[in-house]
């Protein structure tokens, strides 16, 4: 008798793949059509190539969020793909008829997916419009919209001029291949257009709905304030902006973000986001869409893998420096050894444009067997040509000397002691540093609940200001408090730091003398009222304006420019008050 065994196996793994994807994905399109999921659209697009897909999707029954996003032609070709929430991109489509289909995928085996019907037109040109997104909502301004298109054209002459029409009436012309322009709309939905005109006679026009709304996306979306934070409990960037306004967050489109397992640690360079996940030992690297507000799609090839040597465990990350002509980053990754070794420096390069990452320099293995847990950007060098890299072990600071995209050495004298009041180790949880002038000054928050400063020299020298480490009188007796330092906020009025107190459950203020860099212990703020653990960073960004301070489990506060008192949000905190885990936090303003 056949055995039934393969049967049963069978009928379990479907039965559990069924339960499994219980998850329902929530998908919405704005762009070439508006249309949610399960829809198809009611109106089909029809227009020159490029054919721009932009779009997100949520899963509110999946902790772990989106897995992926895809865009299918017609003819079931994958034409994109990309492990986010949200996309915008631009593609090229061979003129004829398309019924595309944008497919999201979730965690939890959930599968959504919408509809469309494409109609790309044969042109002697192209029409890329970057901004405004058709059917995305946008606040009535001022100053207007901000619109921005450029074309290109198959005439050897070139492109004459550009044009924009509202309602088939022409608002605005432009010579040449670049379209700019602020029309001021009252609210509504216009039926708009942007057309080239090339010097052989030919002509392109792409469609555009501009849809205007009082509760839409700030009117320019060319000044405003993000903040990322990486959920290591569930391996989700948490991603909001904040106005020009004042430091309330909204949650971005397709928030959260999917990033690889335990994202642990973020470095910035704009646009582009490096997030380093500790558990699957690799860098998800995504691109901040300036389109929009800031939402983050990762690149092509992300995420890619550090490629960690037996026994280590990724702890830090950094971005030093700017992008290259070529699109290329110098990345580096502190490592913690589990068997003894001494913690080491992965020295890397990532190719944003062609995806791929590449060693630099074999691992770096630091001195004094130190175990570095965290990695920091400190101000240039001597020479102004690079930047120090600083990392952190709890009880002393190491500082990396080099070029911003060359291997790194350790400086004489490095590891530096960072001793306590009670002890030869005060515990360092989160460092500060400021990058204006030599000497620079470093700031450490500690867990015997203190803080040392130190001043950093063109010689690469940590040397401990005078009366460091300073008692922190916010501090709860036993408890590990302070949790994070946040930058040094410098107004003409006075220059502050601020301090996240994890047992206290405050802000506490300390003026910096700007000759000394010493600080001094100023008030609390907001007492009882913050809730964090030792694991929570705190975070400041903005302009001279507007300056937010930001905590990585989602509080926000105002700072006063003229007392430097801080002022909470009255919608913090914007994240859910459940067990997470929320290792770092980036915050900005583009």
């Amino acid at each position: 008798m056949p055995s039934r065994a393969p049967f049963v196996s069978l009928f379990v793994l479907a039965l559990a793949s069924a339960l499994f994807a219980s998850t329902t994905p929530q998908l919405t399109i704005v762009s070439p059509v508006a249309v949610n999921s399960g829809g198809t659209a009611g109106t089909s697009y029809i227009g020159p190539n490029p054919v721009h897909f932009v779009g997100w999707a949520v899963s509110p029954d999946c902790p772990s969020g989106i897995n992926a996003m895809r865009v299918y032609s017609s003819a079931g070709v994958l034409a994109y793909a990309a492990q986010s929430s949200f996309i915008d991109e631009q593609l090229n489509l061979p003129p004829g008829s398309y019924n595309s289909i944008v497919e999201v995928t979730d965690n939890c085996g959930g599968t959504s997916s919408v509809s469309l019907q494409e109609q790309a037109q044969a042109s002697s040109g192209q029409v890329i419009i970057t901004q405004p997104i058709s059917n995305l909502p946008y606040q009535p301004g001022g100053l207007g919209l901000t619109v921005n298109a450029t074309s290109t054209t198959t005439c050897a002459e070139g492109v004459n001029y550009m044009a924009m029409f509202i309602h088939g009436k022409q608002v605005a012309q432009r010579k040449g291949n670049v379209f700019e322009f602020g029309p001021k709309l009252a609210p509504g939905t216009y039926g708009a257009a942007i057309s080239e005109t090339d010097n052989c006679g030919g002509s392109t026009t792409a469609p555009l709905t501009i849809v205007v709304q009082r509760s839409g996306l700030p009117w320019n979306m060319g000044i405003f304030g993000f903040a990322y934070m990486p959920n290591a409990s569930n391996g989700t960037i948490d991603q909001f902006y904040v106005p020009t306004t004042n430091c309330a967050m909204t949650p971005l489109f397709g928030n959260p973000a999917p990033a690889g397992s335990r994202p642990w640690a973020m470095a910035r360079q704009y646009p582009f986001l490096f997030v380093l996940n500790q558990q699957s030992e690799d860098i998800s690297v995504y691109y901040m869409d300036l389109n929009v507000s800031g939402e983050l799609i990762q690149i092509p090839g992300s995420p890619f893998p550090v490629n960690e040597e037996p026994g280590y465990i990724p702890t830090g990350i950094a971005v030093p420096g700017l992008e290259s002509i070529v699109g290329t980053f110098g990345v580096y990754v502190t490592n913690a050894s589990s068997n003894g070794q001494p913690g080491t420096l992965s020295q890397l390069t990532i190719d944003v444009f062609k995806g791929e990452i590449e060693p630099m320099a074999p691992p770096y293995a630091l001195r004094g067997n130190v175990q570095p847990t965290a990695l920091y950007v400190g101000a240039e060098d001597g020479d102004g040509l690079s930047h120090y890299l600083l990392t952190s072990n709890g009880s002393s600071i190491s500082v990396l000397d080099g070029l911003d995209y060359a291997p790194r050495y350790e400086d004489v004298g490095s590891p530096f002691p960072v001793p306590g009041l009670y002890g030869p180790s005060a515990g360092v949880q989160d460092m500060s540093v400021t990058t204006a002038g030599i000497p620079s000054y470093i700031y450490t928050a500690n867990s015997e609940g203190s803080i040392s400063a130190f001043s950093l020299d063109e010689a690469a020298q940590l040397t401990p200001l005078p009366g460091s480490p300073y008692s922190n009188p916010d501090n709860v007796a036993g408890t590990k408090d302070p949790a994070s330092v946040s930058g040094f906020v410098n107004f003409s009025t006075g220059s502050y730091i601020y301090l996240l107190n994890a047992g206290a459950e405050d802000v506490g203020i300390f003026s910096v003398d700007n000759f000394t860099g010493i600080p001094t212990y100023l008030t609390s703020r907001q007492k009882g009222l913050i809730h964090a653990t030792s694991r929570d960073r705190i975070r400041v960004g903005g302009s001279q304006d507007q300056l937010c301070l930001v905590t990585s489990d989602g509080y926000s506060m105002f700072v006063n420019e003229t007392s430097g008192l801080t002022f909470l949000e009255p919608g913090s905190p914007y994240l859910p008050l459940v067990e997470g885990i929320h290792p770092w936090i980036d915050i900005g303003m583009f």
